[in-house]
């Protein structure tokens, strides 16, 4: 591939891809088509001469997408909006699903001859039991996505992409877990409360986590190797709540909370957060999306991945809470936004 443009390639996960892609494909130019300016959290992007920035993307310019298009060989689609509050839900679904067909329509205006979609494993919904991880045959559950607008919203977006399969674009997508790593603001609320002895309970649940480093040479390798059509579902592991704040607790030397919520709770405590979201007039600090998910198991496998692919997660949950914790003391060791924003 001489040229590959990634949407969203400013954020978060899309800086840890454009430094794979980087490494994977030497001899190519990679684009970043972002919204605005965010800082580098990933060394070597900036100044690089192999890699372009073009500010002032918008998901909802169709005709802008495809000008920034022109000439690519491949497209790596990593842009998408991030909440979990019910009231972002029309917000969630134009920038997801909406933009997606956008990107899918400027694909085939320019020329675009493969196109990789950055989906989730939300996308997939959860199966609920600790003993099966869910894969890619999972079969999606229209009724657990009522009132989950963020999960709602990936599944319409990889849709939307795997929709141009008819049309003649190679689509392939990529679905990875939970994602921390060095440089995501998201996580930095959970780690103060962690150091600060303020989170008072754990939930009893479990879900999957990957590592942002491994996830992005994933998607690397879905781009070179990953069959038309086909999803791969990218973790690195399944923990539960309990093992995941005891690895956080470990990194910034504390001890986690030994209390675990009996799962009875989940029901009154969802409608509980929803109705103080409801009521809240600023940004409130919880929400049904955020709590009810604690109350279950989001298991999943990456066999497929690891079979087809060759690829292998490297870092365990350890590794990736000492970095992510290194990394927010050096930035000053402050909170986030926890529920997220733009992915540009």
């Amino acid at each position: 591939m001489r040229s590959i443009v990634v949407t969203g390639g400013l954020g978060f996960l899309g800086q840890y891809v454009t430094e794979a892609l980087r490494r994977a494909y030497p001899g190519t130019r990679v684009k970043i088509a972002a919204r605005g300016h965010r800082p580098f959290i990933v060394p070597g992007i900036e100044g690089d001469g192999r890699v372009e920035i073009e500010y002032g993307t918008e998901l909802s310019d169709a005709d802008g997408l495809a000008r920034r298009f022109e000439g690519a060989d491949a497209v790596v689609h990593a842009a998408a909006e991030v909440s979990f509050l019910t009231r972002d839900r029309e917000r969630l679904l134009e920038a997801n699903a909406t933009g997606t067909r956008n990107v899918v329509d400027a694909c085939a205006r320019s020329g675009v001859r493969r196109l990789l979609h950055v989906s989730s494993t939300a996308a997939l919904g959860y199966s609920d039991d600790p003993e099966r991880p869910a894969d890619e045959t999972l079969r999606y559950d229209w009724r657990k996505a009522r009132g989950f607008a963020y999960m709602l919203s990936k599944r319409l977006a990889e849709t939307e992409a795997l929709g141009a399969l008819a049309h003649g674009l190679d689509v392939v997508v990529a679905n990875p877990s939970s994602i921390y790593g060095p440089g995501d603001p998201r996580a930095w609320p959970l780690f103060e409360a962690v150091a600060g002895g303020k989170l008072p309970a754990l939930m009893p649940c479990g879900f999957a986590v990957v590592d942002v480093r491994d996830a992005a040479s994933g998607i690397a390798l879905v781009l070179g190797k990953g069959v038309r059509g086909e999803r791969y579902l990218l973790t690195g592991g399944n923990h539960t709540y309990t093992g995941l704040m005891a690895s956080i607790a470990r990194a910034v030397g504390t001890e986690a909370p030994r209390r675990t919520l009996p799962r009875w709770l989940g029901p009154p405590l969802s409608a509980a957060a929803g109705l103080a979201e409801r009521l809240a007039s600023g940004t409130p600090r919880l929400s049904r999306e955020l709590v009810a998910p604690g109350f279950r198991w989001r298991y999943f496998s990456s066999a497929k991945a690891e079979r087809e692919l060759g690829w292998r997660p490297v870092r365990d949950i350890d590794e990736t809470m000492r970095d992510s914790i290194a990394y927010w003391r050096a930035a000053g060791g402050t909170a986030g936004d926890i529920f997220g924003g733009a992915k540009s």
